[in-house]
């Protein structure tokens, strides 16, 4: 079982394994917009059981914009469903896996969240309790009181930060450690380490007593390396190589480097189209294959070395099947059963990873091509 950790900021800027000895080491993706977090949670690994997620007040900052409070409370709802929707299918594609969500925490820098706060939780429970699964849950990790901010109104200071990120932990751990229970199945109430609680309820909020500040112990300068492996750079500067071709006209496009799951944001330059859209390495391929000739990937080529036989062959897919001619006979609206976005189901009746029969799609063309 491995865990991961999509969060913003205030995740990313004070998580580091070292600083947290108490925990198992979680692999840390960073995530600001919610194209991208679709894009992760949408293409989990097999192995990526456990999920912590803390993002969504950098989504409500971005889609919530209306000076009317009516209009307001609407963009809220929506931004909220959208966000909710996509761990909802993320934990039905994956039901032996756990889904931890961090409750919104305060946003100092917009004057009218703090009015809202509350019902920006509020909201946030009632949609994960009627989602109907039993692998999400919703934490309340920190109170008011002990989330101090920068001057910028986003980052949690120093102190605030690390405590935020402990308490996360420390929530999430208790959630894994507990056993997943059909609570429809039973109106009961049980008692558990969380207390009293209705077993009709639909997900867990664990309340959490240790909102503490101050110095606490010096951990000094730790200096943690990322790990990311041969494998995903050579997959990172395919990647890149395409970005650079993207990016010309009325197109930008910029894969993160030092990813351990490199996406790629593809966004416009209209300025009244505010969208970003984001692609996973294979539909990367899938989509953007055909304007990659094998001079673009020299420092793909370069970085593989002596591994390109074996296992990185199936990342020049791209140039075994397109020859450098650009023929873009893929596309990206297979119909083909089992291989659409929304997934299928094999012959014997079991359902299809999508991500899985993308992977396996590719290696098959790769070796069907590389023996002509």
């Amino acid at each position: 079982m491995a865990r991961v950790l999509i969060g913003s900021s205030n995740i990313y800027r004070n998580y580091r394994a070292l600083a947290f000895p108490r925990y198992k080491e979680y692999s840390m993706v960073r995530c600001v917009d919610i194209e991208s977090f679709k894009a992760q949670v949408g293409n989990l690994e097999p192995a990526e059981t456990e999920i912590v997620i803390s993002v969504i007040e950098n989504f409500i900052e971005k889609a919530v914009t209306s000076p009317d409070q009516e209009e307001r409370m609407k963009e809220l709802e929506k931004v909220i469903g959208t966000y909710l929707k996509a761990v909802e299918d993320a934990a039905r594609l994956n039901p032996g896996s756990k889904f931890v969500l961090v409750e919104p925490i305060l946003r100092p820098r917009l004057i009218w969240y703090d009015d809202l706060h509350e019902d920006i939780k509020k909201l946030h429970k009632e949609t994960i309790r009627s989602m109907g699964v039993v692998n999400v849950f919703g934490v309340d990790v920190i109170c008011r009181a002990s989330q101090n901010f920068e001057v910028d109104g986003i980052h949690l200071d120093k102190n605030s930060g690390a405590n935020f990120v402990e308490c996360t932990l420390e929530a999430a751990e208790a959630v894994f450690r507990s056993s997943m229970i059909d609570l429809a199945e039973d109106d009961d109430e049980e008692k558990s380490e969380f207390g009293d609680r209705p077993k009709t309820s639909k997900g867990l909020s664990v309340g959490q007593r240790l909102d503490r500040l101050g110095d606490g112990k010096s951990l000094g300068r730790l200096y943690v390396a990322n790990s990311v492996t041969l494998s995903t750079r050579v997959r990172i500067d395919v990647m890149k190589s395409i970005a650079k071709k993207i990016s010309v006209g009325n197109e930008a496009a910029y894969v993160a480097a030092f990813s351990s799951r490199p996406i790629l944001h593809v966004k416009s330059l209209n300025p009244d189209d505010a969208n970003i859209r984001a692609f996973t390495f294979i539909d990367s391929i899938i989509k953007y294959g055909s304007i990659i000739v094998r001079e673009d990937l020299e420092e793909a080529y370069r970085r593989a070395g002596a591994s390109f036989r074996g296992q990185l062959e199936q990342h020049f897919v791209v140039l075994n099947e397109l020859g450098g001619h650009g023929t873009g006979s893929r596309g990206t609206g297979s119909s083909r059963p089992g291989t659409s976005g929304t997934g299928g189901t094999s012959a014997t009746g079991s359902r299809i990873n999508p991500k899985r029969q993308r992977e396996e799609d590719a290696k098959k063309e790769f070796y069907k091509k590389s023996k002509k």
